[in-house]
Formats: structure tokens, sequence, C-alpha cells
């Protein structure tokens, strides 16, 4: 009997690790980020992806134009294509972007700390600060079609 029972566990514990869920690192990063000391604040809550309420020269956007993944930097505009994304692990995302108006790529790790909120490392490329980072600087989500 102990055998059976065993066995079953065994048979349940493979059939939930298989059906595990394993979400898309674009799935993560598609919307529109503030830095947490904006949300704070201008009180900005969500808001419908197609609102007024955007303010482009302090958000971070990354979303899909014709199924290309393009970003927006605060305070610079774009669009930048994304020529990467890359999860390298369960809370670490690579991130990079073509900055044309310099000519360079430029790459972050993007730590999440849950579903909405992250910081961002930068990984290589110059030293300009593009995207606001550290770990003291942390970006929450505000808006995702």
């Amino acid at each position: 009997m102990k055998k059976i029972v065993l066995f079953f566990c065994a048979v349940l514990l493979c059939a939930c690790l298989g059906c595990a869920e394993t979400v898309d690192p674009k799935d993560f990063l598609y919307g529109v980020w503030y830095e947490e000391f904006y949300v704070k604040k201008y009180n900005i809550k969500p808001f419908k992806w197609d609102s007024s309420k955007h303010f482009s020269e302090m958000g971070l956007d990354i979303f899909f134009k014709q199924d290309k993944l393009i970003t927006y930097l605060p305070g610079i505009g774009g669009p930048f294509p994304v020529t990467e994304v890359k999860q390298i692990d369960k809370d670490t995302i690579l991130f990079t972007f073509f900055f044309d108006r310099g000519g360079f790529y430029q790459s972050y790790l993007i730590h999440k700390l849950d579903n909405k909120s992250m910081w961002v490392e930068l990984l290589k490329g110059p030293e300009k600060q593009l995207i606001h980072q550290g770990k003291d600087t942390i970006w929450c989500k505000v808006s995702k079609p």
C-alpha cells in the first residue's frame, strides 16, 4: 500500500512541476514604468493604457510596435529598438536596446521585486545614465495594455 501511495505522490509531484507556469520576461517588462519617487510625489495610480495621464518625460515605456519590442526612455524619448530580452534567473532579466542617437548598445540587468516593481543595474555600454539605476531607485509598473 505504501508503494502505491508513494507512486501516486510522485506522479502528482511530476505533474505539478511540469505544469509550473513560466512567465515570458517580455510580459513582465511590457508596459509603462515610473520611478517610485514620481508615483508617490504625484500620487500616480495604475491607469488604462490609452489614458492621457501618461507623462512621457518621466516614464520608461516598453511595448510592441509591429511585432517588435521598442522602448522610450525617460527624458529622452525614442523609439529605440530592444535587441535582447533574456531571463537570467527567476528574478533577473537581461534587457538590451540600441541607442541610435549615440550609436551604441546599452544592456541592463532588470531585478524583479514583484510583478509590478523592479530595480535596474547597468551591465554593458557607456556609463551614460539613460535609465536611473540602483537598488534605491525602484521602478513601478503603472500601466499595461
